[in-house]
């Protein structure tokens, strides 16, 4: 055998060198610090705060007891399109026939009688059978008597 192939088949036997992949990182380098620029320039810096004086109670001061107003409950019942019974706490009970004021004008007695604010809340519970309009209106009668602390109780 000459020296030409045997040449010829150790280059046949050889394998190919294998490609070692790398990533470029002179580009990524740079792309980090234009980022890292980037947010340091649009970031807003916390200024330290100022003190804040404050006075806690001493420890024999009793502090006032503050306890939740129970809602004052308005009960919708329609009996005909135009008529709706409508009841206010235990007791007072008003027929309206598409006139409201009257139940706003009961709305301010039964506050002035009560000892009752306009920011007390008030439950207002439609009967099963009520007519949503007539819920509406009284909805709309309370918020015209400056009473906004108004609650939905559905009744099953």
């Amino acid at each position: 055998m000459s020296i030409l192939t045997k040449i010829k088949k150790a280059r046949i036997k050889k394998k190919p060198k294998s490609v070692i992949l790398q990533i470029r990182m002179i580009s990524m380098i740079d792309i980090v610090f234009l980022l890292l620029i980037y947010f340091l320039l649009t970031s807003n810096f916390r200024f330290k705060e100022g003190f804040l004086p404050i006075s806690l109670p001493q420890e024999n001061q009793q502090s006032p007891a503050t306890m939740m107003i129970e809602p004052l409950e308005i009960s919708v019942t329609s009996i005909t399109d135009a008529q709706c019974e409508i009841t206010i706490g235990t007791g007072n009970i008003i027929f309206i026939n598409n006139d409201f004021t009257k139940l706003r004008n009961a709305l301010n007695e039964i506050v002035i009688k009560h000892g009752r604010t306009v920011t007390d809340p008030i439950k207002l519970k439609p009967a099963p059978q009520s007519q949503w309009h007539h819920v509406v209106q009284t909805y709309d009668a309370l918020w015209q008597s400056n009473m906004t602390n108004i609650i939905f109780s559905i009744s099953q």
